[in-house]
């Protein structure tokens, strides 16, 4: 059962009721991506009960942390996890370092950031961490994609370089949908499209601090009004999501001033990054981080 909680987007809820049983079992705080370290039973109760062990908390998580390779940092989504880049990690090259960056606050449940530019400054700064200066290699899952946005705005605007943005099926911000969109049928069915409406089928049913976390973060991300970007973004397309992302889709290129790369993948927007259709979109990704390093001087391979 662990091992199939890990694995759906369904699950992830599972986890988090999992990780809270175990906090009252141990009396100890027990972070949900401790599972990248301990993947098994027997590998977290064992992690858990060595002597020294403490928790700590950090936006930071090495989901795959070895290779000789620019690493990829993998923004959260609207859960604020990044449990969905498990899958991923296991597409990519063996020599590719992967870190996830899971939301402030989400051990909690208390809002840490009031605006996206907060949430991004304080995810460089633990970025900077793993690599000090660019050219950065980013890709934000969902609405984490407008977060990933925003971090490599700002990293632009300290004059560090941005090999790679890649965005999953990432829907534009409702305030600049309203902006730009023609279409004032869409616009109000954007604007009265709730939260809990969009996410039904995967909120936590007994966990109302979780919920008003989620929904706090989705309404600040969706308030969040992108600038132009000087640089290429690159969108992986869920194929069984066409309709919706066909509002945003137009508003990312005109963003990026045409400098835009669509890829499509199998899957609709929860799905694709799922254990049976996370391999051709890891595919495609890693070929599209390959081009970039080979096209950049800056971007070095150690051997």
């Amino acid at each position: 059962d662990y091992e199939e909680q890990k694995s759906s987007y369904s699950g992830k809820k599972k986890m988090h009721t999992l990780f809270e049983k175990i906090e009252k079992i141990c009396n100890a705080t027990v972070p949900i991506a401790t599972i990248f370290s301990a993947p098994t039973v027997e590998q977290l109760a064992y992690t858990i009960r060595k002597k020294g062990w403490s928790s700590s908390w950090l936006s930071l998580v090495p989901i795959q942390p070895n290779g000789t390779k620019p690493p990829l940092f993998y923004v959260h989504g609207v859960l604020g996890t990044v449990l969905s880049s498990r899958h991923l990690a296991g597409n990519l090259d063996s020599d590719q370092p992967l870190y996830g960056i899971q939301a402030q606050g989400l051990q909690d449940k208390k809002i840490v950031c009031d605006t996206v530019e907060e949430m991004a400054t304080n995810y460089i700064k633990e970025i900077r961490t793993v690599q000090p200066k660019g050219p950065y290699c980013l890709v934000g899952v969902s609405t984490g994609g407008i977060i990933a946005f925003e971090i490599a705005q700002q990293l632009l605007a300290q004059n560090e370089s941005v090999a790679f943005i890649g965005l999953l099926d990432t829907m534009a911000p409702r305030c600049i949908i309203n902006k730009f969109q023609k279409n004032q049928e869409i616009v109000e069915k954007t604007k009265s499209i709730s939260f809990q409406e969009i996410f039904k089928n995967d909120l936590p049913r007994d966990d109302e601090a979780m919920i008003a976390y989620m929904e706090t973060n989705y309404e600040m991300v969706m308030e969040y009004f992108p600038q132009s970007y000087q640089g290429k973004i690159t969108f992986f397309l869920a194929q069984e999501s066409k309709a919706a992302a066909n509002i945003s889709i137009p508003i990312w290129k005109y963003l990026a001033n045409g400098n835009f790369e669509i890829h499509e993948v199998p899957g609709n927007h929860l799905s694709m990054i799922q254990e049976e259709n996370v391999p051709i979109l890891g595919r495609k990704m890693q070929s599209c981080l390959d081009k970039v390093i080979t096209g950049n001087k800056e971007l070095k391979i150690e051997n």
